[in-house]
């Protein structure tokens, strides 16, 4: 799962490494959903609408995703 963020954030986002880690799960997913948000929006040949809405179920898996992470990120004490 943190390697996907990375992913996200280094591949997608176009952040620098060092950025990518020490950046919160929020921020990573919410970037990536403004970038995503605004290649629809900005989209020459259209794509937007509500058929470009990802489903209940794929929404909820990325979610449960980056609440593990989160979990995991945590310090023990």
């Amino acid at each position: 799962m943190v390697d996907e963020l990375f992913n996200i954030a280094t591949g997608w986002l176009g952040w620098p490494p060092s950025e990518a880690w020490n950046a919160c799960v929020i921020e990573i997913v919410m970037a990536w959903d403004s970038k995503r948000q605004f290649l629809i929006d900005t989209n020459p040949f259209g794509g937007g609408g509500d058929k470009d809405k990802p489903s209940k179920k794929i929404v909820a898996k990325e979610v449960r995703m980056g609440f593990r992470v989160a979990a995991m990120s945590r310090k023990k004490e």
